[in-house]
């Protein structure tokens, strides 16, 4: 979606990590991405937004999930 965008700043991205002793299970890695979601596009409906988030887990038990955004309302442009 943001390659599609025909302004400079087409996706805002980050991080949402984890220490190693943290060792998140996939539902809380789960439960942190939808408070992040519902926080981020408070009041739109998921059809107005576009994201992707991609996990990566480590040695030792850390997590980090690299989030990318489209940087437009898709119902209004």
């Amino acid at each position: 979606m943001a390659d599609t965008l025909g302004f400079e700043n087409r996706y805002t991205s980050g991080v949402i990590a984890w220490a190693p002793e943290d060792e998140p299970t996939d539902n809380q890695i789960g439960a942190v991405l939808d408070a992040f979601e519902k926080t981020a596009w408070a009041g739109l409906e998921p059809d107005r937004y576009a994201w992707a988030a991609v996990l990566h887990r480590e040695e030792g038990g850390g997590a980090h999930v690299h989030v990318l955004a489209a940087r437009c309302d898709l119902e209004t442009g």
